[in-house]
């Protein structure tokens, strides 16, 4: 049975035209409009990346319904293949686009996920037959990844050796999602926690780049970034940051950031930022002594 099959018999639509079978979902206080592929939060339209939208549809259309991983791949990545990464990553972004709201979204272990939304009327929470897909996509070979999504072998740091990436992110989920993508990519990544942890567990070579949250336990990002300037030290710094404002971003750039993106951060972009790093001539001298935070 398709999703257009979980709407009343009498207003059902010809199959596979989804949007036009439930054009606006809402939950507390969000409202999904899935012609327009517009998400509002209290009317007033939320940033959400493609990949997100699509998988907050899924999650919708069978609330209170376990969703299998599988279910979600034929759906968000249709004629697709590509690696659990993937999906692991755009939870972590959903789960940030709906901020406070994020518990609505339940990781059920060896299942899948679901929307569990308690104020949810009863006629939603209708049984999801397992094994079919959600939005009955088109029933066709499997495409391969685009090269933003296109798995690759993991790299990781051997003993001694520097990493490409430092990612310094205080939030887990967003930490493990990051770490995810980007070893997806093949490229050996180093994750802390704060600034502390990264100073007191670095590697004595210099990495690449530097991946960083604005806001930090302890010490921000651009604080960080200032006592990197005071000591002399170089190495080209990506921001990321789900409260950022136009003075903070003009801020990081012009103390010499390399970018500065906005959460959810989409896969291609921070991926090129990354690859624009590590093409870059290599800094001078890295000795983290100098430092004095």
């Amino acid at each position: 049975m398709s999703a257009n099959a979980m709407a009343d018999e009498a207003d059902a639509p010809p199959a596979g035209d989804v949007s036009e079978a439930r054009p606006q979902t809402r939950f507390r206080g969000f409202e999904l409009v899935m012609g327009s592929r517009v998400l509002l939060r209290d009317g007033v339209p939320v940033e959400i990346g493609s990949r997100a939208f699509d998988l907050l549809a899924v999650l919708l259309l069978a609330r209170g319904t376990i969703v299998t991983k599988d279910e979600i791949f034929r759906n968000v990545w249709p004629r697709m293949v590509v690696e659990e990464s993937n999906l692991r990553f755009q939870m972590a972004c959903l789960r940030k686009v709906l901020g406070p709201d994020r518990d609505v979204i339940k990781t059920v272990p060896g299942r899948g996920y679901l929307l569990a939304d308690e104020a949810a009327p009863a006629e939603t929470r209708r049984p999801f037959p397992g094994g079919m897909p959600l939005l009955a996509l088109p029933d066709v070979a499997p495409a391969r990844a685009t090269p933003a999504e296109r798995p690759v072998p993991m790299a990781h740091p051997s003993a001694g050796e520097a990493p490409e990436v430092v990612l310094i992110e205080d939030d887990p989920d967003s930490r493990d999602s990051l770490q995810s993508l980007l070893r997806s990519a093949g490229l050996s990544v180093a994750p802390f926690g704060s600034v502390r942890a990264f100073l007191e567990g670095a590697s004595p070579a210099p990495p690449r780049c530097v991946i960083l949250d604005v806001w930090l336990p302890e010490r921000s990002g651009l604080e960080f970034q200032a006592d990197l300037i005071r000591a002399g030290l170089q190495v080209p710094l990506i921001f990321i940051s789900g409260h950022a404002d136009v003075h903070m971003s003009v801020r990081a750039m012009k103390a010499g950031a390399l970018e500065f993106l906005v959460k959810p951060v989409r896969h291609q972009e921070l991926l090129d930022a990354v690859r624009s790093a590590i093409a870059a001539p290599a800094g001078g001298a890295w000795d983290l002594e100098r430092l004095s935070v």
